[in-house]
């Protein structure tokens, strides 16, 4: 019984990483041959500058989280805290990451790489999305691995997969690089907003503290980079380094600030601004 148990547990995990590489390979040879050579070029360097911080801090995400919920997976109410910990935790950071990419991909482009690769601006403000719903989605494939139930994680990769392919062919010959970007970050956000539902399912609880979760930070991260923005115009021509630094203090000062409110809204219930605690002497 045991032996079956994890040979259907490795058969998922395998399927899970086939999926992922047909997304991520087909997804490559998609955009190859769609994308002129030099606008591919631009794409590249977008998506390594927007997506490489939030694939690293996937697989942190995957490793810590997988490894505590396995461990409280037959608790579900500590685990139902838990998750809504990690996943409070999660948004938090990623979103702020997110609104710093937006924010500071006009200046970083123009200051520190060149001019040159202006096009990369808007694809890397847009990509930073869907690098925010994967980092997210790492934790609901947590979990789900944790408590044995990976087909569920399989589940919505290939759910993305479908959507992606269904419409990057005219997305990239209508509006090119944007447009797969813009797929992208569409997919990703569409499918994130499905898997609340069933997380509260499998956490046997409601939706309602992730969908809080998920507005509070998202609505904090706009508010920032809509005042970010703002400063940067108003600024005018100064150093590009020195309003790039000016915008992303901005954008942290904002969102940190968005957070202690919706706190106070939600009598931190969710802790969204981390707290550091003492220990008490004795």
């Amino acid at each position: 019984m045991r032996f079956r148990e994890l040979h259907s547990f490795g058969v998922w995990v395998f399927l899970s990483g086939i999926v992922a590489f047909c997304f991520l390979k087909g997804g490559e040879v998609v955009v190859a041959k769609m994308l002129p050579q030099a606008v591919l070029g631009i794409y590249g360097i977008a998506d390594t500058l927007a997506c490489r911080p939030t694939v690293e801090l996937t697989h942190v995400i995957n490793q810590v989280t997988f490894l505590a919920f396995s461990k409280i997976h037959d608790d579900q109410p500590r685990l139902r805290r838990a998750f809504t910990k990690s996943f409070s935790r999660v948004c938090s950071f990623v979103f702020l990451m997110t609104a710093l990419l937006i924010v500071g991909a006009p200046d970083f482009v123009n200051g520190i790489l060149s001019p040159e690769w202006n096009e990369a601006i808007p694809i890397i403000q847009v990509l930073a999305i869907w690098g925010a719903s994967r980092a997210l989605g790492a934790v609901s494939s947590s979990l789900y691995q944790a408590i044995g139930r990976p087909a569920l994680a399989t589940l919505f990769q290939f759910v993305i997969l479908v959507l992606f392919l269904a419409a990057i062919i005219p997305a990239a010959r209508q509006f090119g690089a944007m447009g797969v970007a813009t797929t992208l970050a569409i997919v990703g956000s569409l499918v994130q907003a499905l898997r609340v539902p069933l997380l509260a399912r499998v956490l046997g609880g409601s939706a309602r503290p992730l969908y809080l979760i998920l507005l509070a930070t998202v609505s904090s991260a706009a508010c920032a980079v809509l005042a970010a923005t703002t400063l940067g115009h108003s600024l005018g021509a100064i150093h590009t380094v020195v309003r790039l630094g000016l915008v992303l203090v901005a954008t942290g000062g904002v969102y940190a600030g968005g957070l202690a409110l919706w706190d106070r809204i939600l009598n931190n219930d969710y802790t969204l601004i981390p707290r550091i605690t003492r220990p008490t002497a004795g």
